[in-house]
Protein backbone atom coordinates (compact mmCIF):
# COMPACT_ATOMS: atom_id res chain seq x y z
CA UNK A 1 0.00 0.00 0.00
CA UNK A 2 2.78 2.40 0.84
CA UNK A 3 4.13 1.57 -2.92
CA UNK A 4 0.35 2.02 -4.60
CA UNK A 5 0.62 5.45 -2.26
CA UNK A 6 3.81 7.04 -3.38
CA UNK A 7 4.20 5.74 -6.76
CA UNK A 8 1.39 4.47 -8.61
CA UNK A 9 -1.63 6.82 -7.46
CA UNK A 10 0.21 9.64 -7.78
CA UNK A 11 0.92 9.67 -11.45
CA UNK A 12 0.59 7.48 -14.73
CA UNK A 13 4.30 6.55 -15.49
CA UNK A 14 4.67 3.58 -12.73
CA UNK A 15 2.86 0.53 -14.26
CA UNK A 16 1.78 -2.42 -12.56
CA UNK A 17 4.18 -4.54 -13.84
CA UNK A 18 7.13 -1.91 -11.84
CA UNK A 19 4.89 -1.89 -8.80
CA UNK A 20 4.62 -5.55 -8.25
CA UNK A 21 8.52 -6.53 -8.85
CA UNK A 22 9.31 -4.05 -5.71
CA UNK A 23 6.70 -4.90 -3.77
CA UNK A 24 7.91 -8.48 -4.42
CA UNK A 25 11.23 -7.40 -3.55
CA UNK A 26 10.84 -5.57 -0.65
CA UNK A 27 8.58 -8.28 0.56
CA UNK A 28 10.93 -11.24 0.44
CA UNK A 29 13.47 -9.00 1.47
CA UNK A 30 11.83 -8.36 5.16
CA UNK A 31 10.34 -12.14 5.17
CA UNK A 32 13.97 -13.04 5.11
CA UNK A 33 15.44 -10.28 8.32
CA UNK A 34 12.86 -12.16 10.11
CA UNK A 35 13.37 -15.68 9.29
CA UNK A 36 9.17 -15.95 7.92
CA UNK A 37 8.56 -18.10 4.98
CA UNK A 38 7.28 -15.66 2.31
CA UNK A 39 4.05 -16.32 1.04
CA UNK A 40 2.13 -15.04 -2.28
CA UNK A 41 3.74 -11.79 -3.85
CA UNK A 42 3.50 -12.10 -7.55
CA UNK A 43 1.49 -9.81 -10.16
CA UNK A 44 -1.71 -11.16 -9.30
CA UNK A 45 -1.94 -10.67 -5.30
CA UNK A 46 -1.13 -6.36 -6.94
CA UNK A 47 -4.02 -6.66 -8.93
CA UNK A 48 -6.17 -7.91 -6.71
CA UNK A 49 -5.55 -5.05 -4.49
CA UNK A 50 -5.56 -2.37 -7.35
CA UNK A 51 -8.76 -3.62 -8.52
CA UNK A 52 -10.26 -3.83 -5.20
CA UNK A 53 -9.31 0.34 -5.14
CA UNK A 54 -12.42 2.88 -6.34
CA UNK A 55 -12.25 3.09 -9.96
CA UNK A 56 -13.39 6.97 -10.01
CA UNK A 57 -10.82 8.30 -7.22
CA UNK A 58 -7.62 6.12 -9.05
CA UNK A 59 -8.31 7.86 -12.56
CA UNK A 60 -8.56 10.89 -10.21
CA UNK A 61 -5.35 10.47 -8.49
CA UNK A 62 -3.34 9.27 -11.78
CA UNK A 63 -4.89 11.78 -14.20
CA UNK A 64 -6.13 14.60 -12.03
CA UNK A 65 -9.59 16.05 -12.20
CA UNK A 66 -9.99 17.20 -15.61
CA UNK A 67 -8.78 14.34 -17.52
CA UNK A 68 -10.47 11.50 -15.29
CA UNK A 69 -14.45 13.81 -15.87
CA UNK A 70 -13.19 13.92 -19.74
CA UNK A 71 -12.69 10.13 -19.79
CA UNK A 72 -15.50 9.67 -17.27
CA UNK A 73 -17.80 11.67 -19.69
CA UNK A 74 -17.08 9.77 -22.85
CA UNK A 75 -17.31 6.13 -21.25
CA UNK A 76 -20.86 7.51 -20.22
CA UNK A 77 -21.64 9.14 -24.15
CA UNK A 78 -20.10 5.35 -25.76
CA UNK A 79 -22.80 3.13 -23.97
CA UNK A 80 -25.07 5.48 -23.31
CA UNK A 81 -28.05 4.14 -25.37
CA UNK A 82 -32.26 5.25 -25.73
CA UNK A 83 -33.82 3.10 -28.25
CA UNK A 84 -34.85 -0.64 -28.23
CA UNK A 85 -32.66 -2.81 -29.97
CA UNK A 86 -30.23 0.19 -30.90
CA UNK A 87 -27.42 -1.93 -29.25
CA UNK A 88 -27.28 -5.65 -28.38
CA UNK A 89 -24.63 -7.38 -26.63
CA UNK A 90 -24.49 -10.83 -27.38
CA UNK A 91 -22.10 -13.81 -25.34
CA UNK A 92 -21.53 -17.45 -24.62
CA UNK A 93 -20.62 -18.60 -20.86
CA UNK A 94 -20.99 -21.60 -18.60
CA UNK A 95 -23.93 -21.81 -16.05
CA UNK A 96 -22.38 -22.12 -12.47
CA UNK A 97 -24.58 -25.29 -12.00
CA UNK A 98 -23.83 -29.07 -12.63
CA UNK A 99 -26.48 -31.44 -14.17
CA UNK A 100 -27.75 -34.93 -14.51
CA UNK A 101 -28.65 -36.98 -17.16
CA UNK A 102 -31.56 -39.07 -17.50
CA UNK A 103 -30.21 -41.78 -15.17
CA UNK A 104 -29.40 -38.96 -12.19
CA UNK A 105 -25.49 -38.93 -13.82
CA UNK A 106 -23.29 -35.89 -12.99
CA UNK A 107 -21.80 -35.39 -16.12
CA UNK A 108 -20.85 -31.39 -16.40
CA UNK A 109 -22.15 -28.02 -16.64
CA UNK A 110 -23.76 -26.75 -19.96
CA UNK A 111 -23.10 -23.84 -21.76
CA UNK A 112 -25.71 -21.23 -22.56
CA UNK A 113 -25.62 -18.19 -25.07
CA UNK A 114 -27.44 -14.85 -24.19
CA UNK A 115 -28.27 -11.67 -26.32
CA UNK A 116 -29.67 -8.77 -24.28
CA UNK A 117 -30.96 -5.43 -25.12
CA UNK A 118 -28.91 -2.68 -24.02
CA UNK A 119 -31.91 -0.09 -23.78
CA UNK A 120 -34.16 -1.44 -21.48
CA UNK A 121 -32.07 -4.50 -19.93
CA UNK A 122 -34.64 -7.07 -21.84
CA UNK A 123 -33.18 -10.67 -22.50
CA UNK A 124 -34.05 -10.74 -26.70
CA UNK A 125 -32.43 -14.56 -26.78
CA UNK A 126 -31.46 -17.38 -24.52
CA UNK A 127 -30.40 -21.05 -25.87
CA UNK A 128 -28.82 -23.91 -23.98
CA UNK A 129 -26.31 -26.58 -25.07
CA UNK A 130 -24.44 -29.25 -24.13
CA UNK A 131 -21.82 -28.72 -26.96
CA UNK A 132 -19.36 -26.16 -26.74
CA UNK A 133 -20.29 -22.40 -28.22
CA UNK A 134 -20.57 -22.76 -31.59
CA UNK A 135 -21.86 -21.08 -34.47
CA UNK A 136 -25.17 -22.80 -34.70
CA UNK A 137 -25.86 -21.80 -31.32
CA UNK A 138 -24.89 -18.43 -31.63
CA UNK A 139 -27.22 -18.64 -35.08
CA UNK A 140 -30.04 -19.80 -32.76
CA UNK A 141 -29.60 -16.98 -30.17
CA UNK A 142 -29.84 -14.70 -33.57
CA UNK A 143 -32.59 -16.22 -34.79
CA UNK A 144 -34.39 -15.95 -31.45
CA UNK A 145 -34.03 -12.21 -31.37
CA UNK A 146 -35.59 -11.84 -34.85
CA UNK A 147 -39.03 -13.91 -34.70
CA UNK A 148 -41.88 -14.23 -32.05
CA UNK A 149 -42.42 -17.22 -29.72
CA UNK A 150 -45.12 -19.74 -29.85
CA UNK A 151 -47.87 -20.25 -27.48
CA UNK A 152 -46.49 -23.59 -26.99
CA UNK A 153 -43.18 -22.41 -25.85
CA UNK A 154 -44.70 -20.68 -23.19
CA UNK A 155 -46.72 -23.29 -22.17
CA UNK A 156 -44.22 -25.99 -22.51
CA UNK A 157 -41.99 -23.57 -19.35
CA UNK A 158 -44.99 -22.74 -17.84
CA UNK A 159 -44.42 -19.08 -18.29
CA UNK A 160 -47.39 -16.64 -16.93
CA UNK A 161 -46.18 -13.62 -18.55
CA UNK A 162 -45.73 -14.08 -21.90
CA UNK A 163 -44.54 -10.93 -23.01
CA UNK A 164 -43.56 -10.33 -26.44
CA UNK A 165 -39.85 -8.69 -27.29
CA UNK A 166 -38.81 -9.20 -30.79
CA UNK A 167 -36.68 -6.94 -34.04
CA UNK A 168 -34.01 -6.31 -35.94
CA UNK A 169 -31.23 -4.83 -33.59
CA UNK A 170 -29.45 -1.58 -35.33
CA UNK A 171 -25.89 -3.19 -33.35
CA UNK A 172 -24.77 -6.32 -32.26
CA UNK A 173 -22.34 -6.60 -30.27
CA UNK A 174 -20.05 -9.93 -29.89
CA UNK A 175 -16.54 -10.76 -28.71
CA UNK A 176 -13.61 -12.84 -30.96
CA UNK A 177 -14.70 -16.17 -30.34
CA UNK A 178 -14.98 -18.80 -33.18
CA UNK A 179 -18.38 -19.37 -32.66
CA UNK A 180 -19.25 -15.96 -33.53
CA UNK A 181 -18.29 -16.92 -37.28
CA UNK A 182 -19.48 -19.34 -40.26
CA UNK A 183 -21.52 -19.11 -43.18
CA UNK A 184 -24.87 -18.96 -41.55
CA UNK A 185 -23.79 -16.42 -38.98
CA UNK A 186 -22.47 -13.92 -41.48
CA UNK A 187 -25.61 -14.64 -43.81
CA UNK A 188 -28.14 -13.53 -41.38
CA UNK A 189 -26.09 -10.29 -40.56
CA UNK A 190 -26.05 -9.33 -43.85
CA UNK A 191 -29.67 -10.16 -44.81
CA UNK A 192 -31.16 -8.52 -41.82
CA UNK A 193 -28.72 -5.28 -42.62
CA UNK A 194 -27.72 -4.71 -38.63
CA UNK A 195 -24.19 -3.13 -38.29
CA UNK A 196 -21.89 -6.35 -36.21
CA UNK A 197 -19.24 -5.04 -33.82
CA UNK A 198 -16.25 -7.22 -32.70
CA UNK A 199 -14.99 -6.26 -29.24
CA UNK A 200 -10.91 -6.31 -28.67
CA UNK A 201 -10.23 -9.84 -25.76
CA UNK A 202 -9.59 -8.92 -22.94
CA UNK A 203 -11.72 -5.97 -22.29
CA UNK A 204 -15.03 -7.07 -21.02
CA UNK A 205 -15.91 -3.21 -20.49
CA UNK A 206 -16.51 -2.57 -23.81
CA UNK A 207 -19.66 -4.94 -23.57
CA UNK A 208 -20.38 -3.98 -19.79
CA UNK A 209 -23.96 -5.15 -19.82
CA UNK A 210 -23.96 -8.22 -20.93
CA UNK A 211 -21.43 -8.76 -18.36
CA UNK A 212 -23.58 -7.07 -15.71
CA UNK A 213 -26.04 -9.80 -16.88
CA UNK A 214 -24.37 -12.83 -16.54
CA UNK A 215 -23.61 -11.87 -12.87
CA UNK A 216 -27.25 -11.45 -12.21
CA UNK A 217 -27.60 -14.95 -14.15
CA UNK A 218 -25.11 -16.59 -11.84
CA UNK A 219 -26.43 -15.36 -8.57
CA UNK A 220 -29.64 -16.93 -9.22
CA UNK A 221 -27.99 -20.01 -10.84
CA UNK A 222 -25.87 -20.59 -7.45
CA UNK A 223 -29.26 -21.07 -5.32
CA UNK A 224 -29.73 -24.45 -7.80
CA UNK A 225 -29.07 -28.32 -6.45
CA UNK A 226 -25.90 -28.83 -7.77
CA UNK A 227 -24.39 -25.17 -7.97
CA UNK A 228 -20.73 -25.15 -8.87
CA UNK A 229 -19.80 -22.15 -6.41
CA UNK A 230 -21.75 -20.07 -4.00
CA UNK A 231 -20.62 -16.52 -2.48
CA UNK A 232 -18.64 -18.25 0.75
CA UNK A 233 -17.26 -20.98 -1.38
CA UNK A 234 -15.26 -21.21 -4.65
CA UNK A 235 -15.68 -23.40 -7.68
CA UNK A 236 -12.60 -25.30 -6.63
CA UNK A 237 -13.53 -26.19 -3.49
CA UNK A 238 -17.13 -27.03 -4.35
CA UNK A 239 -16.86 -29.20 -7.67
CA UNK A 240 -17.46 -32.41 -5.43
CA UNK A 241 -20.06 -31.05 -3.53
CA UNK A 242 -21.68 -29.88 -6.50
CA UNK A 243 -21.76 -33.34 -8.11
CA UNK A 244 -23.10 -35.33 -5.18
CA UNK A 245 -26.10 -32.23 -5.28
CA UNK A 246 -26.89 -32.44 -8.04
CA UNK A 247 -31.09 -32.93 -9.31
CA UNK A 248 -31.61 -31.18 -11.84
CA UNK A 249 -31.61 -32.07 -16.02
CA UNK A 250 -30.44 -29.38 -18.91
CA UNK A 251 -34.40 -29.33 -19.28
CA UNK A 252 -35.40 -28.50 -15.89
CA UNK A 253 -32.61 -25.66 -16.11
CA UNK A 254 -34.31 -24.48 -19.26
CA UNK A 255 -37.57 -24.10 -17.79
CA UNK A 256 -36.45 -22.75 -14.36
CA UNK A 257 -34.32 -20.28 -16.60
CA UNK A 258 -36.96 -19.29 -19.13
CA UNK A 259 -39.95 -18.92 -16.09
CA UNK A 260 -37.45 -16.45 -14.49
CA UNK A 261 -36.57 -14.51 -17.67
CA UNK A 262 -40.40 -13.90 -17.88
CA UNK A 263 -41.89 -13.73 -14.63
CA UNK A 264 -39.57 -12.33 -12.66
CA UNK A 265 -36.51 -10.53 -14.38
CA UNK A 266 -39.02 -8.81 -16.40
CA UNK A 267 -40.89 -7.05 -13.73
CA UNK A 268 -38.14 -6.32 -11.69
CA UNK A 269 -37.16 -3.15 -10.99
CA UNK A 270 -33.74 -2.13 -11.74
CA UNK A 271 -31.17 0.85 -10.87
CA UNK A 272 -29.78 0.57 -14.13
CA UNK A 273 -33.01 1.09 -16.21
CA UNK A 274 -34.10 4.21 -15.26
CA UNK A 275 -36.47 6.44 -16.47
CA UNK A 276 -35.52 10.51 -17.13
CA UNK A 277 -37.14 11.07 -14.02
CA UNK A 278 -35.09 8.94 -11.89
CA UNK A 279 -38.23 6.31 -11.55
CA UNK A 280 -37.16 2.83 -11.06
CA UNK A 281 -37.94 0.79 -13.92
CA UNK A 282 -38.42 -3.01 -14.58
CA UNK A 283 -37.17 -3.91 -18.39
CA UNK A 284 -40.79 -5.07 -19.28
CA UNK A 285 -41.88 -1.19 -18.48
CA UNK A 286 -39.04 0.61 -20.27
CA UNK A 287 -39.22 -1.65 -23.34
CA UNK A 288 -43.58 -0.43 -23.31
CA UNK A 289 -42.32 3.20 -22.41
CA UNK A 290 -39.59 3.36 -25.51
CA UNK A 291 -41.57 1.47 -28.04
CA UNK A 292 -44.17 4.02 -27.45
CA UNK A 293 -41.75 6.84 -28.17
CA UNK A 294 -39.00 5.48 -30.55
CA UNK A 295 -39.12 3.68 -34.00
CA UNK A 296 -38.31 -0.30 -32.83
CA UNK A 297 -36.65 -2.06 -36.55
CA UNK A 298 -39.35 -4.99 -37.36
CA UNK A 299 -38.14 -8.35 -38.17
CA UNK A 300 -37.73 -9.95 -41.71
CA UNK A 301 -40.78 -11.64 -42.54
CA UNK A 302 -41.25 -15.62 -41.88
CA UNK A 303 -40.52 -16.17 -45.63
CA UNK A 304 -37.31 -14.01 -45.39
CA UNK A 305 -36.20 -15.25 -42.50
CA UNK A 306 -36.40 -18.77 -43.75
CA UNK A 307 -34.45 -17.46 -46.93
CA UNK A 308 -31.77 -16.46 -44.91
CA UNK A 309 -30.57 -19.40 -43.52
CA UNK A 310 -29.78 -20.67 -47.24
CA UNK A 311 -26.45 -20.24 -47.29
CA UNK A 312 -24.89 -22.42 -49.82
CA UNK A 313 -25.99 -21.99 -53.50
CA UNK A 314 -25.69 -24.37 -55.77
CA UNK A 315 -27.02 -25.55 -59.62
CA UNK A 316 -28.91 -28.57 -60.66
CA UNK A 317 -30.77 -30.10 -63.34
CA UNK A 318 -34.31 -30.86 -62.62
CA UNK A 319 -36.36 -33.94 -64.20
CA UNK A 320 -39.98 -35.02 -63.87
CA UNK A 321 -39.22 -36.83 -60.51
CA UNK A 322 -37.68 -33.46 -58.89
CA UNK A 323 -34.16 -32.24 -58.40
CA UNK A 324 -31.66 -34.11 -56.54
CA UNK A 325 -29.09 -32.52 -53.76
CA UNK A 326 -26.97 -34.50 -51.57
CA UNK A 327 -28.33 -38.11 -51.66
CA UNK A 328 -32.23 -36.46 -51.32
CA UNK A 329 -34.82 -35.91 -54.01
CA UNK A 330 -37.30 -32.67 -53.66
CA UNK A 331 -40.47 -32.15 -54.97
CA UNK A 332 -43.69 -30.68 -55.07
CA UNK A 333 -46.50 -29.23 -56.87
CA UNK A 334 -45.19 -25.92 -57.38
CA UNK A 335 -42.24 -27.00 -58.24
CA UNK A 336 -44.58 -29.12 -61.38
CA UNK A 337 -46.18 -25.89 -62.53
CA UNK A 338 -42.91 -24.24 -62.64
CA UNK A 339 -41.67 -26.94 -64.84
CA UNK A 340 -44.93 -27.01 -67.23
CA UNK A 341 -43.64 -23.27 -68.18
CA UNK A 342 -39.64 -23.65 -68.50
CA UNK A 343 -39.98 -27.22 -69.85
CA UNK A 344 -38.01 -30.23 -68.90
CA UNK A 345 -34.80 -31.38 -68.29
CA UNK A 346 -34.01 -27.40 -67.25
CA UNK A 347 -31.47 -26.36 -64.99
CA UNK A 348 -32.32 -24.01 -61.80
CA UNK A 349 -30.19 -22.29 -59.46
CA UNK A 350 -31.25 -23.46 -55.93
CA UNK A 351 -29.99 -22.54 -52.43
CA UNK A 352 -29.68 -24.84 -49.51
CA UNK A 353 -29.50 -24.68 -45.47
CA UNK A 354 -26.94 -27.02 -44.72
CA UNK A 355 -28.18 -27.81 -41.28
CA UNK A 356 -31.79 -29.16 -42.89
CA UNK A 357 -32.09 -31.94 -45.26
CA UNK A 358 -35.84 -30.85 -45.59
CA UNK A 359 -36.39 -28.32 -47.52
CA UNK A 360 -34.63 -26.30 -50.74
CA UNK A 361 -35.21 -23.02 -52.73
CA UNK A 362 -35.69 -22.80 -55.79
CA UNK A 363 -35.25 -19.46 -57.89
CA UNK A 364 -38.33 -19.06 -60.54
CA UNK A 365 -36.07 -17.06 -63.16
CA UNK A 366 -39.58 -16.03 -64.69
CA UNK A 367 -40.17 -13.79 -61.67
CA UNK A 368 -37.08 -13.61 -60.32
CA UNK A 369 -38.26 -14.63 -56.62
CA UNK A 370 -37.17 -18.13 -54.86
CA UNK A 371 -39.85 -20.59 -53.69
CA UNK A 372 -39.39 -22.89 -51.13
CA UNK A 373 -39.28 -27.62 -52.37
CA UNK A 374 -39.59 -30.10 -49.75
CA UNK A 375 -38.35 -33.66 -49.81
CA UNK A 376 -40.20 -35.87 -51.31
CA UNK A 377 -40.39 -38.06 -48.25
CA UNK A 378 -43.12 -36.04 -45.84
CA UNK A 379 -41.63 -37.37 -42.76
CA UNK A 380 -37.79 -36.80 -43.37
CA UNK A 381 -35.82 -35.90 -40.59
CA UNK A 382 -34.06 -32.48 -39.93
CA UNK A 383 -30.66 -33.93 -40.12
CA UNK A 384 -28.30 -31.76 -41.43
CA UNK A 385 -26.18 -32.57 -44.73
CA UNK A 386 -22.71 -33.10 -42.75
CA UNK A 387 -24.61 -35.64 -40.79
CA UNK A 388 -26.83 -37.61 -43.47
CA UNK A 389 -22.89 -37.85 -45.43
CA UNK A 390 -21.59 -39.07 -42.38
CA UNK A 391 -24.04 -41.94 -41.17
CA UNK A 392 -24.64 -42.82 -45.04
CA UNK A 393 -20.90 -42.89 -45.10
CA UNK A 394 -20.72 -45.73 -41.75
CA UNK A 395 -23.78 -47.47 -42.69
CA UNK A 396 -23.78 -47.60 -46.32
CA UNK A 397 -22.73 -50.72 -48.68
CA UNK A 398 -23.17 -51.42 -52.15
CA UNK A 399 -25.95 -53.81 -51.73
CA UNK A 400 -27.93 -51.04 -50.37
CA UNK A 401 -27.62 -49.10 -53.66
CA UNK A 402 -30.97 -49.33 -54.68
CA UNK A 403 -32.80 -48.93 -51.50
CA UNK A 404 -35.75 -46.70 -51.26
CA UNK A 405 -35.29 -43.39 -50.21
CA UNK A 406 -37.71 -43.34 -46.90
CA UNK A 407 -35.96 -46.26 -45.55
CA UNK A 408 -32.72 -45.21 -46.10
CA UNK A 409 -33.51 -42.04 -44.48
CA UNK A 410 -35.21 -43.29 -41.72
CA UNK A 411 -32.59 -46.10 -40.40
CA UNK A 412 -30.21 -43.21 -40.63
CA UNK A 413 -32.06 -41.24 -38.69
CA UNK A 414 -32.02 -43.73 -35.76
CA UNK A 415 -28.66 -45.10 -36.46
CA UNK A 416 -27.45 -41.30 -35.53
CA UNK A 417 -27.46 -41.89 -31.75
CA UNK A 418 -26.93 -45.22 -31.61
CA UNK A 419 -22.98 -45.04 -32.38
CA UNK A 420 -20.15 -45.97 -29.10
CA UNK A 421 -18.86 -42.64 -27.19
CA UNK A 422 -15.67 -41.83 -28.26
CA UNK A 423 -14.70 -40.15 -25.10
CA UNK A 424 -12.55 -42.07 -22.44
CA UNK A 425 -13.47 -40.78 -18.79
CA UNK A 426 -16.92 -41.86 -17.56
CA UNK A 427 -18.18 -38.42 -16.89
CA UNK A 428 -16.88 -37.47 -20.88
CA UNK A 429 -19.02 -40.12 -21.73
CA UNK A 430 -21.98 -39.70 -20.50
CA UNK A 431 -21.57 -35.32 -21.44
CA UNK A 432 -21.88 -37.03 -25.32
CA UNK A 433 -24.27 -38.91 -24.64
CA UNK A 434 -26.31 -36.18 -23.39
CA UNK A 435 -25.34 -33.81 -26.06
CA UNK A 436 -26.38 -36.64 -28.49
CA UNK A 437 -29.39 -36.79 -27.40
CA UNK A 438 -30.25 -33.45 -27.04
CA UNK A 439 -29.67 -32.84 -30.98
CA UNK A 440 -32.07 -36.09 -31.04
CA UNK A 441 -34.60 -33.82 -29.37
CA UNK A 442 -33.60 -30.95 -31.44
CA UNK A 443 -33.91 -33.31 -35.31
CA UNK A 444 -36.92 -34.27 -33.94
CA UNK A 445 -39.05 -31.42 -33.00
CA UNK A 446 -37.89 -29.55 -36.03
CA UNK A 447 -38.97 -32.45 -37.75
CA UNK A 448 -42.42 -32.14 -36.65
CA UNK A 449 -42.70 -28.56 -37.78
CA UNK A 450 -45.26 -27.99 -40.31
CA UNK A 451 -44.38 -25.05 -42.44
CA UNK A 452 -47.33 -23.55 -43.98
CA UNK A 453 -46.48 -21.41 -48.04
CA UNK A 454 -46.08 -18.37 -45.85
CA UNK A 455 -43.59 -19.93 -43.35
CA UNK A 456 -45.62 -19.73 -40.08
CA UNK A 457 -44.85 -22.77 -37.75
CA UNK A 458 -46.06 -24.30 -34.37
CA UNK A 459 -43.28 -26.59 -32.59
CA UNK A 460 -43.68 -29.63 -31.11
CA UNK A 461 -40.38 -28.83 -28.70
CA UNK A 462 -39.94 -32.42 -26.70
CA UNK A 463 -40.16 -35.90 -28.62
CA UNK A 464 -40.16 -38.66 -26.45
CA UNK A 465 -38.99 -41.10 -29.31
CA UNK A 466 -38.80 -41.10 -33.11
CA UNK A 467 -41.85 -41.10 -34.75
CA UNK A 468 -40.39 -42.32 -38.15
CA UNK A 469 -42.42 -45.15 -40.19
CA UNK A 470 -40.10 -47.34 -41.34
CA UNK A 471 -40.76 -49.50 -44.07
CA UNK A 472 -41.55 -53.23 -43.53
CA UNK A 473 -38.52 -53.88 -45.30
CA UNK A 474 -35.72 -52.29 -43.35
CA UNK A 475 -32.27 -51.55 -45.66
CA UNK A 476 -29.63 -54.67 -45.07
CA UNK A 477 -27.32 -52.42 -42.48
CA UNK A 478 -30.24 -52.70 -40.22
CA UNK A 479 -30.49 -56.00 -40.05
CA UNK A 480 -26.86 -56.53 -39.76
CA UNK A 481 -27.33 -54.76 -35.89
CA UNK A 482 -25.88 -51.24 -37.58
CA UNK A 483 -29.47 -49.93 -36.17
CA UNK A 484 -31.93 -51.35 -34.09
CA UNK A 485 -35.19 -52.72 -35.53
Amino acid sequence: MDLLEEHFLNNDLKTITWIARQAKRLYRRQCESEGKVPGPCGRKCVEAIVYSLPHAGLLKRRLGDEEANRRYLMALEYQRVSTPLERVELDCTTLDVWCVDDDGTPIGRPHICVAIDCATGVILGMQLSWSRPDTALVSRTVKEILEPKTPAFFMMHGVENDFQTFGTPQLLITDQGTENSGDVFHTIIDCSSLEWRKMIPGRPDKKPFIERFFLELSRFVTQFPGASQTSLIGPRDRTDKAQKEARLTLQEIETRLQKWRYDVYLRMPRRRVQHVLRRLESPMQSWRRTSKDCFVPMPPDPHELREMFMVQAATRTVQRYGISYGGVTYHSAELANYLKMVGVPTTVDIRVDPNDIREIAVLDRLNNEHFFVPAKYEECPALSFDELARLRKQTFTPEDEELQEKALIAAMALHLYEEEPKARTKTAKSREKAAKEERRQEIFAQSKKVMDKHGHSEPAYRVEKPEFDLPNKLPSFVSKGGCPQ
